[in-house]
């Protein structure tokens, strides 16, 4: 005969054995929290630039200031043209360019004959020209030449996009001057041209526009020199345009930003 009693019988659990199942669940929401945790703390470091920038520069500089880190001793003749590169600084003077890294070692020289030099610097290259003469040259950040070139005009300004393109404004014989627009790849193949009607004042070029302001006019071009806006330039005498396409007008006294 079944026992029926047999039927309500239930084996009791173990409490170890149910509190070693549920341990490493619990774990895992901890983990999980903690992940969330800095996930949002990386989230707003990175919202939050300044702070950012703070943080890594306490770590990279620790213990160093700008009396005990390192200078940059350099004999200048004439006119001087200096320039940020990379995290170096690069010098130029009548006979050439010297780039120094932040440690205040040399890391390269360039001989160039420069009657009036300047320099522009990205991340990666340093760009020298020489204002009023025809020279134009692009170094790495270990000082070497990766190319170098002549305008046929004399050359107003220049600049250095990040991606190494090189923007060229210099005098021309079919028109008050012309923009130039060269490859990154040291070929100094012109891939673009554009003549300027009106009197040359500045040139700049960032990310993939190159800004031309001239007498009374203000024009953005991508790098194909085709034009994608332009304005007044309400008396500015120097235009810096952006990588959004968006520029700031400074003039005597007064600044103002440009939004096409």
């Amino acid at each position: 005969m079944r026992d029926s009693a047999s039927d309500f019988i239930r084996p009791v659990p173990d409490p170890e054995e149910g509190g070693k199942q549920r341990r490493p669940r619990r774990w895992l929401i901890f983990a999980g929290i903690v992940l969330l945790v800095l996930a949002l703390l990386l989230w707003y470091l990175m919202s939050q630039t300044t702070l950012l920038d703070g943080f890594l520069r306490s770590l990279r500089y620790m213990g160093k200031n700008g009396e005990n880190y390192g200078s940059v001793s350099f004999e200048s003749y004439g006119v001087t043209g200096y320039a940020l590169a990379g995290d170096g600084l690069a010098i130029a003077s009548r006979s050439g360019v010297t780039l120094f890294s932040e440690d205040g070692e040399t890391l390269g020289k360039q001989q160039a004959e420069l009657s009036s030099p300047a320099l522009e610097g990205t991340q990666d290259a340093l760009l020298m020209y020489d204002i009023g003469g025809s020279f134009y040259g692009v170094m790495n950040l270990n000082g070497k030449l990766l190319c170098s070139g002549t305008a046929k005009g004399q050359i107003f300004d220049a600049d250095i996009a990040e991606n190494g393109s090189i923007a060229l404004l210099s005098s021309s014989e079919e028109a008050r001057a012309v923009a130039e627009v060269f490859d990154a790849k040291g070929s100094l193949l012109v891939l673009a041209s554009r003549s300027v009607e009106e009197a040359p004042l500045h040139l700049s070029a960032a990310g993939d526009y190159v800004a031309v302001l001239s007498a009374g006019k203000f024009s953005v071009y991508n790098l194909k020199l085709e034009l994608q806006s332009s304005g007044d330039s309400n008396g500015a005498l120097r235009a810096f345009v952006r990588r959004d396409g968006t520029a700031i007008l400074a003039g005597t006294g007064e600044a103002r930003l440009y939004i096409p």
